[in-house]
């Protein structure tokens, strides 16, 4: 992971930050700020939506196995 050193001051701390994929500064006040460029947010997004997908499918799946083991159960 690449790191920049810059002058104190958001200004300079922002400008360099936007210049990558995904930048993080912290100022001396110890606040720091997260930001994403717009291929890195569509990628994150997409990603989240994957995830999503996934999750849905593991806990439809695992309702199936539920009623199947509820009617092996009462048969």
């Amino acid at each position: 992971m690449p790191v920049a050193c810059v002058p104190s001051g958001v200004k300079h701390l922002h400008h360099k930050a936007v210049e990558y994929d995904s930048g993080i500064y912290f100022e001396a006040n110890r606040h720091g700020t997260v930001i994403f460029s717009d291929l890195a947010s569509k990628r994150i997004f997409s990603a989240a939506e994957d995830s999503r997908f996934v999750l849905t499918v593991c806990c439809m799946f695992s309702l199936i196995v539920r009623i199947g083991i509820l009617a092996i159960s009462n048969s």
